[in-house]
């Protein structure tokens, strides 16, 4: 097996005995991702072989993180980021449509194999819609990641909804755009301990970031309400704006 990649939550082994697997062995039992993988079944997600307390065995996806994407292709034309907004508002409408928040939308997480469909991985923090766990109370992890965290996350008593998560892609699609982030890129946990009022004062204060006057940032900007009750109802309603432009 060789090693892919470390973090601390898990570390990732490319396995090949005639095909390619993936698997995924655990530091912490942190939410139930070959739970999520059973429910999608394969549909934008890999497929799960087996599982257990301490590992999953699922599908290889031959793909590119998205932001390896975006820089290898040197800033696609502007027709080619929209398609692929749309696509992951598709995923994530189809998501949602399952009754799953995946919780942890960010570029590292969203593959483009070569035909340009899009897999979505890591569900280790993901929840059901009608029963959302509270990750954060239970492990002390953030809810979503640094850059996206949407402004309610930070309330105490927060449960995540689809307009949380609404909130983070409006965050991705601004990346998508710009290869970078309204907030910063990426920080380490220990410069998020430092940082956190920063990152908290950036979100709560989203409204007064001036986004330019035209269509497709008025749809990103609508996500990124600040009052969740001012974003769009649902991902499907993301994908018909997006077909409109």
């Amino acid at each position: 097996m060789k090693l892919l990649s470390r973090s601390s939550f898990a570390d990732i082994y490319l396995f090949e005995d005639g095909e390619k697997y993936i698997v995924k062995k655990y530091h912490r039992a942190i939410g139930d991702e070959a739970f999520f993988l059973r429910l999608l079944n394969g549909i934008y997600t890999p497929a799960l072989y087996r599982s257990d307390s301490e590992s999953v065995t699922m599908e290889y996806i031959d793909g590119t993180d998205l932001g390896t994407y975006l820089r290898a292709h040197a800033l696609p034309s502007l027709e080619k980021r929209i398609l692929l907004m749309r696509s992951i508002a598709h995923v994530y409408s189809f998501f949602h449509s399952n009754g799953v928040l995946h919780m942890d939308p960010k570029p590292g997480n969203i593959l483009i194999k070569k035909d340009e469909s899009i897999k979505i991985i890591d569900f280790q923090l993901s929840t059901l819609i009608e029963a959302p766990r509270s990750i954060l109370s239970e492990h002390g992890i953030p809810y979503y990641w640094y850059s996206v965290r949407p402004p309610e996350s930070f309330r105490p008593d927060f449960t995540p909804t689809i307009k949380s998560e609404i909130y983070a892609l409006g965050q991705l699609f601004y990346y998508i755009l710009h290869s970078r982030f309204l907030f910063e890129s990426f920080i380490t946990e220990d410069e998020y301990e430092r940082k956190k009022d920063k990152i908290r004062e950036f979100h709560e204060h989203i409204d007064r970031v001036n986004l330019p006057d035209e269509p497709l940032y008025g749809i990103i900007s609508a996500m990124m309400q600040r009052d969740e009750r001012l974003r769009p109802d649902s991902m499907n309603t993301v994908v018909q704006s997006l077909k409109s432009l």
